[in-house]
């Protein structure tokens, strides 16, 4: 009997900070009972980043959504979803704000389900 995927109303939040000029990384790991579902991303940088950083976001299965971001201010900003986002059962999600110059800090702050 196959079981249904677990759902939590309550969001979570999952937090990187970078190193000095190294990409910021959140990643969701993959469960064969889960749905993981996003409901917002704060991100930033600690000062305006040189030209083509990205915030990108995957899931494993190569399916349903690659999303990507051009980042061209420093300090906070929020990607929210109208909707909460929802990726295949099983999926692990991938979210990597870009390296970035040196004396750079990058920052995520991930909500999901």
């Amino acid at each position: 009997m196959r079981k249904e995927p677990a759902y939590e109303a309550k969001p979570k939040i999952a937090i990187d900070i970078s190193a000095d000029g190294a990409a910021a990384t959140v990643t969701l790991a993959a469960d064969s009972e889960t749905v993981h579902v996003l409901n917002s991303i704060d991100y930033g940088y600690s000062s305006t980043p040189p030209a083509g950083e990205l915030l990108t976001i995957t899931d494993s299965t190569g399916g349903v959504s690659t999303i990507t971001v051009p980042v061209t201010e420093g300090g906070h900003q929020q990607l929210p979803f109208a909707y909460p986002f929802a990726y295949p059962l099983g999926a692990a999600v991938t979210i990597v704000l870009s390296a970035t110059a040196a004396g750079t800090l990058a920052y995520l702050n991930v909500q999901y389900q």
